[in-house]
């Protein structure tokens, strides 16, 4: 036991070090068959940590009372900023697991938008204007096929805003967005998102992706493990990877089945296009 005790501490304190081991589970971390995992988990949790520098955690509010949680992606096109998220992270739409709904049914009564790198460490003075205080209309943009409007909201950053360069030092370069077409089955995903019920955003595994049949715009897929929570995970980036180190985002999570099992995503190559003709 003194001899287990003197390779675990030295372990668990470089894990501290880098802070990557909640002190809480030292106890459980103590038998001889954790002794591995204990090696090995500051490395896979700084590698999770420089993907999850990717992605923004949304807190919509009216009059700074937190009534949502959702994610976010932060694009940058030469030197403009663009927020990426699920449109009903900002607003209030009739169900959310749905292709797209009627414009009339959509309610932009969120005020502020809030945002942090996880839940619940968000810094209260960090937030977007949702809508105009003079004219009412949202600060946002929406799109629409077919005269009915998608699961995803835009908005362009105001580069002057100090605020700002929290999400500017996150941004994805608009030049690495896979612009393809192309979708196979034995392509492997990974989709990151926030949690309410955590205070690191989570990953989630999954794999067969494919394009909607009816919607150019959006493709599905199917999550590794089912009876997963979603929840707050709505506008997170969704990365097909290409091997163990290279990740290509080509998509925003706006949907998931009931049970997890499988997902629906908008393709990051049709928000490259809106980006490009922005104004």
């Amino acid at each position: 036991m003194p001899a287990a005790c003197c390779l675990v501490l030295p372990i668990a304190f470089f894990s501290l070090f880098y802070g990557k081991l909640n002190p809480l589970h030292l106890p459980e971390m103590l038998s001889t068959d954790r002794l591995l995992l204990c090696l090995f988990l500051p490395l896979c949790s700084l590698g999770q940590e420089l993907t999850h520098q990717k992605v923004v955690t949304l807190l919509p509010t009216n009059d700074h009372h937190w009534l949502n949680i959702g994610t976010g992606i932060v694009l940058r096109n030469n030197s403009d900023y663009y927020l990426v998220t699920a449109l009903h992270v900002v607003a209030k739409t009739p169900k959310k697991f749905e292709k797209y709904w009627p414009k009339s049914t959509i309610d932009h009564s969120y005020k502020y938008l809030h945002f942090g790198s996880e839940y619940p460490k968000i810094k209260s003075s960090f937030f977007i204007n949702l809508v105009d205080s003079m004219t009412g209309e949202a600060n946002y943009r929406t799109f629409s096929l077919s005269d009915k409007l998608l699961d995803i909201a835009i908005i362009k950053l105001d580069e002057s805003d100090s605020a700002m360069h929290f999400m500017f030092s996150k941004a994805i370069e608009i030049t690495d967005i896979d612009t393809s077409t192309e979708l196979c089955p034995d392509q492997y995903l990974q989709v990151i998102g926030s949690s309410p019920y955590k205070t690191r955003q989570c990953n989630y595994y999954a794999m067969n992706p494919r394009n909607d049949r009816e919607n150019p715009a959006i493709f599905k897929f199917d999550f590794e493990k089912t009876e997963i929570d979603l929840a707050g995970s709505s506008g997170g980036i969704v990365y097909r990877k290409d091997d163990f180190e290279k990740q290509t985002p080509i998509g925003i999570l706006v949907a998931a089945a009931d049970d997890g099992s499988f997902g629906l995503g908008i393709h990051l190559r049709f928000v490259h296009n809106l980006i490009r003709n922005w104004d």
